[in-house]
């Protein structure tokens, strides 16, 4: 795990060699206690995500849609849910119903609600 500061505060990064896995915010119970990773064996696509949610937390405009993502523990609707957000533009907003609606589920917008809250 890669532990770094941010403008919200301490946040942190867990990745497997397809990409990250788990983006955690602050008052995350999986940062407690987490040792900080002095950057060593850290990849160059995990350091380059860093500095990228770095600058998106301190209010720069980034756009984070090309990070590495490994969905291979997602099923088949949240890798569809989470592909449809990530394509919502930065600066931009889209309700849990356009969203369902995109993915070509209308009648889905609590399980994306769900899905998105379950979002590593």
């Amino acid at each position: 795990m890669l532990i770094f500061e941010t403008a919200i505060g301490i946040c942190g990064l867990t990745w497997s060699e397809l990409g990250l896995t788990e983006v955690l915010l602050p008052r995350t119970r999986s940062l407690t206690g987490e040792r900080h990773i002095d950057g060593v064996g850290v990849p160059g696509a995990v350091r380059d995500a860093t500095e990228a949610i770095v600058a998106l937390l301190d209010g720069e405009r980034r756009d984070l849609r090309d990070v590495a993502l490994d969905e291979r523990p997602l099923d088949d609707f949240r890798r569809r849910v989470y592909a449809a957000t990530r394509a919502v533009g930065p600066g931009q907003t889209a309700t849990y119903g356009e969203i369902a609606r995109a993915i070509g589920a209308p009648g889905a917008a609590r399980a994306v609600g769900a899905a998105l809250g379950q979002n590593p």
